[in-house]
């Protein structure tokens, strides 16, 4: 079984939930079925546009997410030293890794490692539309937009995981080396790695897409991928949505720029919703 048949079927979540159990964590919430409607936060940049009308979304390592510790893998250096072997670590990693473990006198002191932060490429969504905390962080403090995307579409459900937040940080090191995992091992740490998050983030009530990391491999000059947007259903605008593209119209500060971002996103925004027949709100 390949990394994507596998991390979009039943076993992926069963396997998942287990490793949770395995450390105490509650993860009923991947039992759950993948809600019918999801809603992904964004600004209205050029970026969020090209998506929506190419009909995309956009996967993006962990690494760039403004967790610091999403999808890490955290364990402890065994013995000082790194091999390279498996999925997760290149030889450049291991020398690096090794590098620094030479300049350190604790040479079984806990490490984070990064690797399955670059590898993975990930889509978050929220349950909630009305979250004004979403609004300010994600959508350009309000400004932006949300799109409501009808899972039932898309294929990608099968790839859409609840995130499941803990106030415990996971410790991998009993399963040993992640550079020795067995392949059957290594892609159910991966995903629950990348379901995992601190409480302080439950707020979000975030589901994300998964993608693989031994396909995204393929694009690893590439930290950003498009995967085939599900059908939209509506896009809401922030409550300063319209407050602020009148302010670049009208503005008595306005520029040169603002009218370039109004003529190359705005009005094709709104040519897009209209020939899509799109309702918003």
């Amino acid at each position: 079984m390949n990394d994507i048949v596998y991390f979009s079927s039943q076993m992926a979540r069963e396997d998942s939930l287990e490793l949770f159990q395995d450390f105490g964590i509650s993860a009923n919430k991947i039992k759950e079925e993948v809600p019918d409607e999801l809603y992904k936060y964004s600004p209205l940049n050029k970026y969020a546009l090209d998506d929506l009308v190419h009909g995309n979304l956009t996967a993006t390592k962990p690494a760039l997410f403004n967790d610091v510790y999403d999808s890490i893998l955290y364990t402890n250096i065994n013995n000082g030293t790194w091999e390279a072997s498996g999925e997760f670590l290149s030889q450049r990693e291991i020398e690096r890794l090794n590098d620094d473990t030479k300049k350190s006198d604790r040479k079984n002191s806990v490490t984070y490692q990064g690797v399955n932060r670059q590898i993975l490429r990930v889509v978050s969504f929220s349950e909630k539309f009305d979250n004004n905390a979403l609004w300010g962080h994600y959508a350009n403090s309000n400004t932006g937009i949300c799109v409501e995307y009808d899972l039932n579409s898309s294929k990608l459900k099968n790839l859409i995981f609840p995130v499941i937040y803990s106030r415990q940080t996971i410790n991998w090191s009993k399963y040993g080396d992640p550079a020795k995992y067995k392949p059957d091992l290594a892609p159910k740490v991966s995903i629950t790695c990348s379901l995992s998050k601190a409480k302080i983030w439950d707020y979000e009530k975030e589901w994300r897409v998964v993608w693989p990391g031994n396909i995204s491999n393929y694009y690893k000059d590439h930290p950003r991928i498009k995967l085939v947007s599900p059908k939209i259903k509506r896009i809401i605008l922030g409550p300063n949505f319209i407050g602020h593209w009148l302010k670049k119209k009208r503005g008595t500060g306005s520029t040169m720029l603002d009218q370039e971002e109004i003529d190359k996103i705005f009005m094709p925004f709104c040519k897009w919703v209209k020939r899509m027949r799109l309702p918003y709100v």
